[in-house]
């Protein structure tokens, strides 16, 4: 079961079946699969494509993990897919579970990644033996800063390495 959104957002599972159609770039099969419209060009959010692989392997191999996501954010009022988000299970380290989020260009600087961020930490600390969560964020996004300080996340003062983004900030928020 999903998380149950936020004002503007419904969260919806992407399935394997959607994750595929999107690696295809079969818009029919990706809106069938997920019942939202997508932008032009059909493409994943913003740094995520070279993800999808990992996120439908994951997904297969660990169904339990859909819990945590990835999720299509959809615009409410008008089914749109706007972006994506959810947590990485295999990145849990000591309790806590690792956000990521992506939003399409044309609905990004709209509150849609703070707003998403938000629901999902918030929910997220609700479920049993959860600590806390994380994200990494390489050093100067701003927007991503911004994103994670919306959901109420601060930064560690740490720093790790990202095969894909290389050095990080990590940012935390505890169970409280």
């Amino acid at each position: 079961m999903p998380p149950p959104g936020s004002r503007r957002l419904e969260f919806r599972p992407l399935t394997i079946a959607a994750i595929e159609a999107l690696i295809a770039g079969d818009r029919g099969m990706l809106e069938a699969a997920t019942g939202a419209t997508f932008p032009l060009p059909l493409a994943a959010p913003p740094g995520m494509d070279h993800a999808l692989p990992t996120m439908r392997d994951t997904l297969r191999d660990d169904p339990a993990s859909t819990f945590w996501g990835p999720f299509l954010l959809v615009v409410r009022e008008s089914g749109e897919a706007v972006g994506s988000a959810g947590f990485l299970v295999q990145s849990a380290r000591g309790g806590n579970h690792e956000l990521g989020y992506s939003v399409y260009a044309p609905f990004q600087r709209q509150g849609i990644a703070s707003e998403a961020a938000a629901a999902l930490v918030a929910w997220a600390l609700a479920q049993p033996g959860l600590s806390g969560v994380r994200a990494t964020i390489p050093p100067g996004h701003v927007a991503s800063q911004r994103v994670a300080a919306n959901a109420g996340l601060h930064p560690t003062g740490r720093m790790e390495t990202d095969p894909d983004e290389g050095p990080v900030e990590v940012w935390e928020r505890s169970q409280e």
